[in-house]
This record gives structure tokens, C-alpha cells and sequence, in this order.
């Protein structure tokens, strides 16, 4: 039997919906066969095969139990003739018979279930199509039209789609309005028993990446590598970028002529900051160059710690750190250093205080020498000792007229003691003014 009208729309369902042939015929075939069944209202069990070879044919088959002594015919068969459809058949197989004779007009409820399977299939075929095709698209820029904003969620229509933008992937300063063109990156396709979920994001770092490979040629030629990408959302970005070509400026062809690259860029941000900076595997270098604008004095490293510190001058403090912290913190996340900034000021009476806290360790220490190993002649220590004097810091509790009285210790062992305490940086006469003035 041929049949134009249904030939017709498995070809306007196959158009129309971009479902393949074989899945439209699946689903008539089986949407025909249960229509069957609720028809004739019998224990059979039909399958209507549907084939397109110059027009549209429905075959019905039945498939039929092989018995001893038939009953029912629509069920049943008997082992000869099963035989001539397969051989190998015995008692209790089932045979698939053709049935051409078979009234295939149905009643108008049989019909509608018919409709409402077919349906059924064809909507499930294409979410599948639909997740297949997004599947491992993501990262990948899409242009889309808001269609509406609910509960904090923008939907946007994409081609055969409608991707979310949740509010964790908007931008501050965005203005959604309906109908309007929009770009995203999708961020994540997800399967889910009301079809393919599709999350779409303009805040995440990548965004920018996909902005910057539409204007920029030398990123998709791969002569522009962005090596790294550090955002803060509708505030602003720091991209690293390297040149493969010794005659291509990295950041040069990312800002382009007059600044129309990054512009354009900045302009579907709705003016989001940008910095573009070069890269190096150099972490002084990348760190300095990091904390764009601002001009960097030294940046001293500390491995262990994971840890920069970075002088800059007193007037660039500020701009080293930025507005609440944005410049340094995107500049720690893009060169994954922790950074501390410090101006030259601050660095240097930190250094002096340092350096004071060491100078008095080590006078401590000095002052600790024993008498025996001071550099004295052997008189003046023995006698030093026989008036009970154990160690250096003893000698300078005393002024220099109570020293010349003890046994052996003269003018000429007063300047040893005054040498060797030049040599650490001291001098006997302000160190004993010093003392005896803080002892009061």
C-alpha cells in the first residue's frame, strides 16, 4: 500500500525539525503498531514495518507462537508453515509472519494515541540531537537573542537551542533586554530528562579569550598566544601574551591600530578594564610587568613561601595596589605569586628596624665574650679575672679610670679594649657615656 500523505510528512518532519529519516520512521512504526493493538484489541503482537523505496509501504508482520493445534490464527501457527519461514523453528518459538491482508484503518482514539507517540519520539530525538551537537562545544563563543529573564536567569535562543545564563555567569552593567543580540561562551552541557541544558557565561575568564581570537588574527594563526587570563567581571581583566615571531609585538596586535581591537573587545564588556601585558617565564619580569600601570622599583622572590615582594616608588603605591586591592590581587592570580607591595619608604625604615633589631642580637652576643678570649696580654686577663671579671660586657659596666686601677691593666691595654670594639663598630667611651647615662 502506498500512502502520499504520509510520505509527505516524514519528509516535512525530516525538514522541518531536522530529524533524520530513520528516527521518523522508527517512531511511526512504532506509534502504527501500538495504534494496531488498541485497535483489534487482541493478545497479538504486531510490528508495522514502514519502508520508502519509491512511495511510502506499510508491511504488517505478526509475530505468532508455533503450536500443535492452532486456536487463533492472528496468534498462532503451525509448525509446517513456521517451518517455511524458518526452519529451525520449533514449539513455543514465535515466527514474525507478513499479514498484507491485515485492515490497517483505525478509529479515531487509536489514531490520536498513534499521534501522541509519534510525537512523543520525535521531540526525544531531538533533544538528542540538540546535546549531541553541543556536546564538547564547550569554551566555544556563541551569538544568541535574549528571549527573557526569569527568577535571575537570562535565556538566550541559540540555533536549535536556548542556552541560560545563571546569575553567577552575568556581568555587572550587563543590561539583558529581549530580542536583543548577545555573545556568551558556552560554559556547560548537561543532560537532563527535559532535554539538553545548555550553560552559557560572560563573566568567565575564557569570554574575554573568545572576544580577543574573534578581533585579533594573529591569535587564531597562533603567532599571538594568550598564555593567561585574570578576571574580575564588569571591573577588570589582565591578559599575558606571547609572540612566536620575533617580528610580531604580542600586545601591539591585541590592541590593535588605535586601540580598535581592544576596543572592540571593551565595548562588548560594556567597558570593562583591560591590561594586556607581555609574558615571560621570567617571574621578576612577570610580576613587574603584572602590576601594569604601575612602575615597579625591585621585586625580591621567596620560593618557599610562594611569595613576591615588590618595591615600588612612593608615588606609585597606590596605583601598584589599585582600587580596594583589584590591581595587586589580579596581578597575584595571574602570576599565581602571592605579592606584597611595599613603597620605598616603608622598605626603608622596615630594612633600618631589621638591621637594629640585628645590631642589637649582635652586641648581645659580643658582649658575652669571655675575658680569656678577649685579645689582651696576659697580665691585664689574669688580672681582670682575679677581680671578677668573667666576661666583656663586665669590662664596659665600669668607666676607664676603675679599669686602669686593676692589677696589669694599663693605658696600653685600654686602647686594645678600644680597638677591639672599633673593629665590631663600638667605641668604649660613647658605650660607656651610653650605659651610665641609661643606668641613671
Amino acid at each position: 500500500m502506498h500512502f502520499t500523505e504520509l510520505e509527505y510528512a516524514i519528509e516535512l518532519i525530516m525538514k522541518e525539525r531536522g530529524v533524520p529519516e530513520d528516527i521518523v520512521i522508527d517512531a511511526l512504526e512504532a506509534a502504527l503498531t501500538s495504534a494496531y493493538r488498541k485497535e483489534h484489541g487482541k493478545e497479538i503482537q504486531p510490528r508495522i514495518i514502514v519502508k520508502q523505496d519509491k512511495g511510502t509501504k506499510m508491511d504488517v508482520h505478526l509475530l505468532r507462537r508455533v503450536v500443535k493445534e492452532m486456536d487463533d490464527p492472528e496468534t498462532e501457527i503451525s509448525l509446517d508453515e513456521a517451518r517455511t519461514i524458518e526452519p529451525e523453528a520449533n514449539y513455543d518459538d514465535f515466527v514474525e509472519t507478513e499479514e498484507p491482508k491485515l485492515n490497517l484503518v483505525f478509529g479515531r482514539i487509536a489514531a490520536q494515541a498513534a499521534k501522541q507517540v509519534v510525537m512523543q519520539r520525535i521531540k526525544e530525538a531531538e533533544r538528542d540531537i540538540v546535546y549531541q551537537e553541543f556536546l564538547g562545544r564547550e569554551g566555544e563563543l556563541v551569538t544568541g537573542k535574549v528571549r527573557r529573564r526569569e527568577k535571575g536567569h537570562v535565556y538566550i535562543e541559540l540555533e536549535r537551542a536556548e542556552g541560560i545564563i545563571p546569575p553567577g555567569e552575568q556581568v555587572d552593567g550587563d543590561r539583558y533586554v529581549p530580542r536583543t543580540i548577545i555573545k556568551a561562551i558556552i560554559l556547560e552541557v548537561k543532560q537532563t530528562p527535559k532535554g539538553p541544558k545548555i550553560i552559557l557565561s560572560r563573566a568567565h575568564p575564557d569570554f574575554v579569550r573568545r572576544l580577543f581570537e574573534l578581533e585579533v588574527p594573529e591569535i587564531l594563526e597562533g603567532t599571538v598566544e594568550i598564555v593567561r587570563i585574570a578576571r574580575e567581571s564588569g571591573f577588570r581583566t589582565k591578559m599575558a601574551v606571547y609572540s612566536n615571531s620575533t617580528d610580531v609585538d604580542p600586545v601591539g596586535a591585541c590592541v590593535g591600530s588605535r586601540g580598535s581591537r581592544v576596543q572592540a573587545v571593551v565595548n562588548e564588556l560594556k567597558g570593562e578594564n583591560i591590561d594586556i601585558i607581555h609574558w615571560t617565564d621570567d617571574p621578576f619580569d612577570f610580576i613587574a610587568n603584572a602590576l601594569a600601570p604601575a612602575k615597579v622599583y625591585s621585586v625580591e622572590i621567596f620560593d618557599e613561601e610562594e611569595k613576591a615582594e615588590v618595591i615600588v616608588p612612593d608615588d606609585q603605591a597606590s596605583l601598584a595596589i589599585g582600587t580596594k586591592g583589584q590591581n595587586v590581587r589580579l596581578a597575584a592570580k595571574l602570576t599565581g605569586w602571592a605579592i606584597d607591595i611595599k613603597n620605598e619608604h616603608e622598605k626603608l625604615e622596615e630594612d633600618m628596624k631589621v638591621r637594629e633589631v640585628e645590631r642589637g642580637e649582635f652586641i648581645i652576643d659580643l658582649m658575652k665574650i669571655p675575658v680569656s678570649e678577649l685579645p689582651f696580654r696576659k697580665p691585664a686577663i689574669e688580672g681582670l679575672v682575679e677581680h671578677g671579671f668573667k666576661v666583656l660586657g663586665d669590662l664596659l659596666e665600669c668607666k676607664s679610670d676603675e679599669l686602669l686601677q686593676v692589677k696589669g691593666f694599663g693605658e696600653s691595654t685600654l686602647a686594645d679594649l678600644e680597638k677591639y670594639l672599633n673593629e665590631h663598630g663600638l667605641t668604649y667611651e660613647k658605650y660607656d657615656d651610653q650605659h651610665h647615662a641609661e643606668t641613671v
